[in-house]
C-alpha cells in the first residue's frame, strides 16, 4: 500500500522537474520574439498620429510666423526714424504713433467676429495682410510720405486692415488637439525673426 504512492509520484517529480529544466529555454525564446515582431502601436495612439496636422500647414504656419515677425520689428520699431527722416515734427509723429493703437485695438475684435461667423480665419488674415502690405508700400512714394496728413490717413487705413490675432486663431484651428504640443514651436518662429529683423534692419538704418 505505501509502495503504490511512491511509485505514481516518481513520473510526476520527473516531469516537473523536465519542465524546470526547460523554463529558462522558452522563455529566452519568447525574449527573441518579442525583440524580432515590433510592437503594435495601441488604437489610440494610432487615432492621435491620425488626426495630426499635414506637414505642409505647419510650414506655412511657421513662414507666417516668420513674416509677421519680420513686419513687426522692422517697420514698427523703426517707422518714427522714418517719420523722423521725412521732417515730420515730434508732435506729428505722435499723433501717427498714438492714433494706431487705438484703431488696432477697436478693429482688430471686429475681424475675428467676421473670420468666425463669415469667411474663415485663413481667408481674412490673408486678405487683410495683403491690403495692409500695399498701403505700407504707398508710403515709400514721395508724393505720399511728403505730406503729412496723407501719410496719416494711409498709416490709418493700414491699421483698418490690422488682423495680426487672426493667424493665432488660425494656428489653434490647424493643429487642434495637438495645440498644446505644436503652438509653442510655430510661435518660436516668430520670436526668433523679431529679434533677426530687429538687428538687420538696425544694421540697415545705421548705414
Amino acid at each position: 500500500i505505501l509502495a503504490s504512492p511512491s511509485r505514481s509520484f516518481l513520473p510526476f517529480a520527473m516531469n516537473s522537474e523536465r519542465n524546470r529544466d526547460r523554463t529558462p529555454a522558452s522563455e529566452d525564446e519568447d525574449d527573441a520574439t518579442a525583440v524580432l515582431l515590433p510592437n503594435k502601436p495601441s488604437a489610440n495612439e494610432q487615432t492621435v498620429e491620425d488626426d495630426a496636422p499635414p506637414p505642409f500647414k505647419l510650414f506655412i504656419l511657421r513662414c507666417l510666423y516668420f513674416l509677421s515677425g519680420v513686419s513687426g520689428s522692422s517697420w514698427g520699431r523703426f517707422s518714427t526714424i522714418y517719420y523722423n527722416s521725412l521732417g515730420f515734427s515730434a508732435f506729428q509723429i505722435g499723433i501717427i504713433e498714438g492714433t494706431m493703437p487705438l484703431i488696432i485695438a477697436v478693429v482688430q475684435p471686429l475681424w475675428g467676429v467676421v473670420a468666425d461667423r463669415w469667411c474663415g480665419k485663413k481667408a481674412v488674415y490673408t486678405v487683410t495682410r495683403m491690403i495692409s502690405t500695399l498701403l505700407l508700400m504707398l508710403l515709400s512714394l514721395h508724393s505720399v510720405a511728403s505730406s503729412f496728413y496723407i501719410t496719416l490717413a494711409v498709416s490709418l487705413s493700414m491699421c483698418l486692415f490690422s488682423s495680426g490675432s487672426i493667424l493665432d486663431a488660425y494656428a489653434i484651428q490647424v493643429c487642434g488637439k495637438h495645440t498644446p504640443r505644436l503652438y509653442g514651436p510655430l510661435r518660436m518662429w516668430m520670436a526668433l525673426s523679431w529679434g533677426v529683423g530687429g538687428l538687420a534692419m538696425g544694421a540697415i538704418n545705421d548705414r
